[in-house]
């Protein structure tokens, strides 16, 4: 009995010490990591500080040496005189003119910006760290950059936001040698989305009429929507970004891809968009095609997209509002609202139709035009 009651209590005494000593390692933790943070936190103050202080010293060089037209030539130092000294560059180029852009390009040259960040690029193996330096070198716009972009497309397929990133970059600064380059990306089926080529197409058109090439460019995708070398839904894309890029001298080519293209409803939408964003003399015709069309979703789109067209579509849209398809006459309900006193008159003749769906979509959308104004 004596022995297990001392045996009991050597067991309860163990336990005790070991739950102290969980204890005591337990407060020595906390407050090893509470020194830790607030050496962090004064650690990450400190260098906000001095990157703020590097910014402010850099947009005042760079300011002065646009007053001045010439071009800085003290060359960072350290990785974070790089990394104020690009940015700074970054921030001015978004608001500067054609002659300071060229400037703060040959200051970022100068200084080995794009020679930095490149040779940091190539040696590093983590997709994070790459697409920061990627995103950064191509806000630079630098011509140079493409061989250095178009590695990156060819060798980092095992990194897709990356390669992304680096089609993005390209597409900034695009030359007829890397349209090749950016539409094996953009054909491929996993590569991002349908906006997101909409978007590269809308940087290639720009790249291109920056540098005074919109008939080169015209010239070559021609080529490429007669051809087969790029999917259907790519070439959509294409024709979608020169609605929403204003890319007028295009409309030849979206007359002819609405022409040729016509299998797809995709892509006759497509051209429906586009020419509606630019207008021009051929909008009535294509949108007053597109409400006779055999897809109820090209006849939604042509109902809808009615805001720069004359007042000749209005019979059309009031011959819809009898449309097999719900949306089709939803659509063109609305936009007769927006024609004007001629729409509006021609809902008011609905409103007495033998249609029950005709007669109330007009009231409704009449009332609530009333009502709006």
């Amino acid at each position: 009995m004596i022995s297990f009651l001392s045996s009991a209590y050597l067991y309860s005494h163990l336990v005790r010490e070991g739950v102290l000593w969980g204890i005591r390692v337990f407060c020595a933790i906390c407050v090893v990591q509470l020194v830790v943070l607030v050496l962090h936190k004064l650690a990450v103050e400190r260098r906000e500080r001095r990157e703020a202080l590097l910014k402010s010293r850099y947009l005042a060089r760079m300011y002065r040496s646009l007053v001045e037209r010439r071009v800085m030539q003290s060359k960072p130092a350290t990785r974070e005189e790089y990394d104020a000294l690009s940015d700074v560059c970054i921030y001015l180029m978004s608001s500067a003119s054609a002659a300071e852009l060229r400037l703060i390009a040959d200051t970022a040259r100068e200084c080995g910006i794009a020679d930095f960040y490149g040779h940091e690029l190539a040696r590093s193996h983590f997709w994070i760290t790459k697409y920061q330096l990627v995103e950064k070198l191509g806000f630079l716009k630098l011509l140079e950059l493409a061989p250095v972009f178009r590695r990156v497309l060819d060798e980092d397929e095992d990194q897709p936001q990356v390669v992304a990133k680096a089609a993005w970059a390209l597409s900034l600064i695009c030359r007829e040698e890397d349209l090749p380059h950016l539409f094996a990306r953009m054909s491929a089926p996993n590569f991002m989305s349908a906006k997101f080529n909409e978007h590269l197409f809308g940087n290639i058109i720009a790249a291109f009429r920056g540098r005074g090439e919109s008939r080169r460019l015209l010239s070559l995708l021609s080529e490429l929507l007669e051809g087969e070398s790029i999917p259907l839904l790519v070439k959509r894309d294409f024709i979608e970004a020169c609605g929403a890029a204003g890319f007028g001298e295009a409309e030849a080519l979206i007359t002819w891809s609405a022409q040729h293209l016509e299998e797809s409803p995709e892509m006759r939408i497509a051209c429906l968009r586009s020419m509606q964003k630019l207008g021009g003399g051929k909008v009535d015709s294509f949108i007053l095609a597109g409400m006779r069309d055999s897809d109820w979703r090209v006849r939604a789109v042509a109902a809808k997209s009615v805001q720069r067209c004359s007042n000749d579509v209005v019979p059309a849209l009031e011959e819809a509002l009898s449309d097999q398809s719900y949306h089709v006459r939803v659509n063109a309900a609305l936009s007769l609202a927006h024609k004007g006193e001629e729409g509006r008159a021609a809902l008011s003749r609905q409103t007495g139709s033998r249609d029950r769906f005709v007669r109330e979509v007009s009231r409704y959308v009449l009332r609530d035009t009333e009502v709006s104004c």
